[in-house]
This record gives structure tokens, sequence and C-alpha cells, in this order.
């Protein structure tokens, strides 16, 4: 396929799969109208603090640091131009989610180096179930799929290329990831060591690992340059990790986030440190965190078993089940196929090595962190490509026995 053509079928992807998350939004998920729950309002009161001049500040006026400024900015498009209506901002979620099933083409083609196998998994992208089930929703899942998503294929590409520049678009992406989900923040120690290992010599590594974290850098120096100066104190990112390490790592903790995020929400968090500042605040709650790591090492290490199940289990009896089959026919089958690539290639030096760090990253930050299901989502389409080639492999060893099987010699068929 020619440029023309792949550019076509990118926009056809983008198009349908719009159209798959309003019918889904409309349909399944309560309608495009249907009143924000859980973090969404808290991304759409920013925005809308945003569009009013006020700037990221709370419901009492105040500058917070609370919620990366990603989300918001981008909320605040459609809130400009149509004001507090939630059916034009949840079909703006709805775009942005459709960019997933390209950005996957990308990738898949970048490592497969197969169009056709590309576009194959692009369709599957357009319909996966844990990828269309938020459709519409204000949260940073997706979105951070998308920009992971594209943050490796710009990686792969330069290295394949010998191009710096586009591992500077790499650096970029990654910088939008992390101003859209802090976590992303995380896969700078997966980006470095990849590139350490796959670069021929310690001047086009060094230079790699210039080129991908300045531009992120950049990226974030505008957010952190401004929490320093409403804050009084240097605020790289957010002001939330010390109140989710909390929460995750307390005397009261059981693992499960589902349970310890509304204990600690009705009795701990506005009750403990009332008339700290939200900076102190953070970082009160980290060490508390801390001392009980400190003090309770055996219960930590339990915990973290605990949260690596909650975040790549494929059943939960707390959601109907037809939402646990989906997943168990989809992200369950593909999971075996994951694990044969990474046996296969996960230990060399190509796309799929920098996968399996990213992997890792995500999961040992999870692992100390609150975890649920939906908090894999920025790691899946990196498992899911993985699996699309392990899938292949699997397929062309079975079609390469059966064709030398099949002579009439050695065919033996009975009736």
């Amino acid at each position: 396929m020619n440029a023309c053509s792949v550019a076509q079928s990118l926009l056809w992807l983008i198009i349908l799969g719009f159209a798959l998350r309003l019918i889904v939004a409309q349909v399944f998920l309560g309608g495009l109208e249907s009143e924000y729950q859980g973090d969404e309002s808290g991304y759409v009161s920013l925005a809308s603090h945003l569009t009013q001049g006020l700037g990221f500040t709370d419901n009492f006026g105040r500058p917070t640091s609370y919620r990366a400024p990603g989300l918001p900015l981008l909320v605040a498009i459609p809130f400009s131009v149509f004001g507090p209506d939630i059916m034009s901002i949840r079909i703006f979620m709805c775009f942005l989610e459709s960019l997933l099933p390209p950005a996957f083409y990308l990738l898949t083609r970048s490592v497969t180096g197969s169009t056709h196998l590309a576009l194959i998994g692009s369709m599957m992208a357009m319909v996966f179930p844990t990828w269309i089930v938020p459709s519409g929703a204000v949260v940073t899942d997706v979105l951070a799929a998308v920009l992971v998503t594209l943050m490796a294929w710009m990686l792969i590409e330069g290295h394949r290329r010998h191009s710096l520049v586009w591992v500077i678009g790499s650096g970029i992406v990654w910088g939008a990831a992390t101003v859209t989900r802090a976590g992303s923040l995380v896969y700078g120690a997966a980006i470095i060591l990849w590139l350490s290992i796959v670069m021929p010599d310690w001047k086009r590594c060094l230079a790699s690992i210039v080129a991908v974290t300045i531009p992120f850098a950049l990226v974030l120096a505008p957010w952190s340059f401004r929490n320093t100066r409403v804050h009084g104190k240097f605020v790289p990112l957010s002001t939330q990790e010390g109140i989710q390490l909390y929460i995750s790592n307390n005397s009261e903790a059981t693992g499960v986030m589902a349970t310890d995020q509304p204990y600690v929400d009705a009795n701990i968090r506005a009750q403990r440190f009332p008339n700290s500042s939200e900076v102190e605040r953070d970082k009160l709650f980290h060490a508390e965190a801390v001392r009980f790591i400190r003090e309770n090492p055996r219960r930590f290490v339990e915990l973290c078993f605990i949260r690596f199940g909650q975040l790549w289990k494929l059943y939960s009896a707390k959601v109907p089940l037809l939402n646990s089959f989906a997943v168990i026919v989809s992200f369950g089958i593909a999971l075996p196929f994951f694990l044969l690539q990474i046996i296969r290639c996960g230990w060399r030096r190509g796309p799929e090595l920098l996968f399996v760090l990213i992997i890792l990253c995500h999961t040992a930050l999870h692992m100390v962190y609150g975890s649920i299901v939906r908090y894999r989502m920025p790691i899946e389409p990196l498992v899911m490509v993985m699996a699309i080639t392990g899938f292949y492999w699997t397929l062309k060893r079975f079609q390469y026995r059966y064709r030398d099987n099949t002579s009439p010699l050695s065919l033996n068929v009975t009736s």
C-alpha cells in the first residue's frame, strides 16, 4: 500500500471507530447525556475553570495541582465552544478515543512489517471490549493508551531508521502522556534502558537518550514552573502521589482499591491534616505510607502481590458477568500468545524488549500504588501487538506442519 492508501485507511479507521463509540455510549452506557461519575466531574470542573479564566483552581478558587493538566486542557476545547453541555463533551471524548485504532495500526505495522496484519489488528482494536467500554468517559485511560502507543511507535521507527528526529518526537509524546497521566513518568526507566541496549555504540546511545529526555522535560517544564510558582515549592507533576500511596499502603489497606479508596475518602482524607496546604498534605501522606512500608515489609509485599492480581485479573465478581466474559474471550485469549512472544523475542534487542520493559515498569508502579483493571489500559496495546505476532507465528507453524504432512503417503483420513 502506498502512502495515500495508508492515509485513507487511517481516516476510515477514525471515522468508523468514532461512529462505533458514539453508538456504544448512546445505546449501552446510559446515553451521551448521562451524568458524570467518579473522576469525570473533577476533570470537567477544571476545564470549566480554565474557560472562565480562573486557571487550574479547585471549587474554592485555590490553585491546585492535584490532577495532571492534559485532559482538562483538552476538555476545555469543547467546553469553550459549547459550554457545559455533557453531550458535546462526551462526543469529543469519543473522537479522542477513536484515535487508538490508527495508532495501533502504525505500531503493528512497524513491528510486523505487514500492512495487512496491521489492518486486521486495527480492526480488532476498533471493537476490543476493554477499549470501547469507556466510550465517551471523561477519564485518561484510552487517551493515555493512544499516547503510549504512539510513543512506542516513534521509538521503534527512530531505531529502525537511525533517526534522532523520530526519537525527539517520541520524547514529545512521552511528555504529553505524562502530563495526561502522571504515572507515565516511570516509562523513562524502560526507554533509557532499551536505548542503552539496542544502540550500537555509546555515542548513539547518549545522543538518543538526550534526544528523548530533553523534549520530554520541555513539555513538562511549563506545568512544573507553574506549580512551583503557585505553591512556593517544587511540584514537578502532581500533588496526588502521596494520598495515592497512602490509600494503598496503610494499616487498613486490603490491596483492593475498590475497598481501600472509599475507606480513606470517608474516614481519613479530609480529617487528616486539615490545616495543611495541598503540597504539605501530599508530603505528609507520603511520609505515613513510607513509614507503614518500613515497619510492615511483609504486609507490603503481600499487598503488592494482591495489587498485581488486581491489575492483571480477567474476572471480577463486582462487575456484570457479561463484562468479565467479554474480557476473558478477548484479552484472556490474547495473554497466552503474549507470553509466547515474550519467551520467543522479549529478551532480544528489538521492539518486543521495549514493550516488555514498559509493561514491567507499569506493573511495578501499580504494585506499589493502587491498581484496578482499567489502569492496565495504557499498556494493553503493547500486549496486544505482541499477542498478534505470537498468534501469527503459531499459525504459520501449524500451517507449515500441516503442509508437510498432507502428502498422499502421509495423509491418513478415516471416514
